[in-house]
């Protein structure tokens, strides 16, 4: 199974008022978002690589934070309050199954550490 593609935690934690999907894209970019019912949310974008074996190299570059709304349409419009540069490393394992697992949270205290294949997505802040 490969990374590429996009991964949330929608599935797993279905009940929860906040959720995160993280995207790995083949040209070596990526983005993590998290949602909360409360119509926050932040985009971390990152570059990436796989540096040996089931291990990962993600390097964090901006961050985006702002709130979300839906119309009538179910159409979600991403509003961005915040956009600041982010230079951040996180190197971590990672094991696919059914599941994609990584050895730690992805950003403390917003983005866990396991997620499920969803639809690809397109970056709702770009």
């Amino acid at each position: 199974m490969r990374l590429h593609g996009t991964w949330s935690e929608r599935e797993i934690y279905p009940h929860d008022p906040e959720f995160s999907t993280v995207t790995f894209r083949p040209d070596g970019t990526g983005w993590l978002l998290w949602e909360s019912w409360s119509s926050s949310f932040d985009v971390q974008r990152f570059t990436w690589r796989i540096i040996g074996p089931a291990l990962l190299r993600i390097h964090f570059v901006r961050y985006l934070f702002g709130t979300w709304t839906i119309d009538d349409a179910r159409k979600v419009t991403y509003t961005v309050e915040t956009d600041e540069p982010e230079d951040r490393v996180l190197v971590t394992t990672f094991k696919i199954t059914d599941e994609l697992g990584f050895e730690r949270d992805l950003s403390d205290g917003t983005v866990g550490s396991r997620f499920k294949r969803e639809a690809d997505a397109e970056d709702p802040t770009a």
